[in-house]
């Protein structure tokens, strides 16, 4: 009943434009806020843009050690 959950927000990448990743994190957002998560925030970090293809295990959603060495620093 302590723990503190984070949540992660959608990083822009080839295929999430601003906007779609702007609309998840709304609601990556809101549920955060609902149930009192924290949320780390990717969406302009060094991962983000053309960039992300380094920072990814190939399927562009999981980080890959780099990906990871990002948020831990976020």
């Amino acid at each position: 009943p302590n723990a503190k959950i984070f949540l992660f927000n959608m990083v822009v990448n080839i295929n999430n434009s601003i906007e779609k990743a702007e609309k998840y994190n709304a609601v990556i957002n809101a549920i955060a806020e609902h149930y009192g998560c924290y949320v780390v925030d990717l969406t302009h970090s060094k991962m983000s843009g053309a960039n992300y293809k380094s920072y990814s295990v190939g399927d562009d959603l999981h980080p890959n050690a780099a990906g990871m060495d990002v948020w831990t620093d976020r």
